[in-house]
């Protein structure tokens, strides 16, 4: 089964700094393996916002971890950060800019009254990184409040 992951950074990834991110990981993730087998994996930089990484085989749990470990490792490593999980990629669809908000202050902002509806927020998924609104998006469970 396919599978992909993907990984928010910090800031806008540049063309060069994603040729160099390629490069790094596919030194780092050259002999990655699931029991013994080598996977087949892609990287790719949706959004240039995020670095996406996805397997066309199946794959264990030890080799996930390897993933994770390798890309908290090496990214600071070569003056990449990634953002906590509480933060969330959002698409200005008018500006055609991306920014970043921790989840919880848009849920507060869509109770105020001040989300504005062309702020769609780039969501991962088994399907890539899809803008959605926010009231189409996971977080919408959390807008009743």
């Amino acid at each position: 089964m396919a599978r992909r992951w993907q990984f928010l950074v910090a800031r806008p990834l540049t063309p060069p700094e994603k040729k160099l991110l390629e490069t790094l990981l596919k030194e780092a993730l050259g002999d990655w393996r699931t029991h013994g087998r080598p996977i087949s994996w892609e990287v790719s930089f949706p959004y240039d916002h995020f670095i996406e990484i996805a397997t066309s085989s199946p794959i264990s749990g030890c080799a996930i971890d390897t993933l994770f470990r390798t890309l908290h490792t090496l990214l600071p490593q070569n003056g990449f950060a990634l953002l906590p999980t509480d933060h969330l990629a959002i698409l200005d669809m008018v500006n055609d800019f991306i920014f970043t908000k921790k989840y919880n202050e848009i849920i507060k902002s869509w109770q105020e009254g001040t989300w504005p509806e062309t702020h769609y927020l780039l969501e991962p998924s088994e399907e890539g990184v899809n803008a959605v609104p926010l009231t189409k998006s996971r977080l919408a469970i959390h807008l009743c409040g």
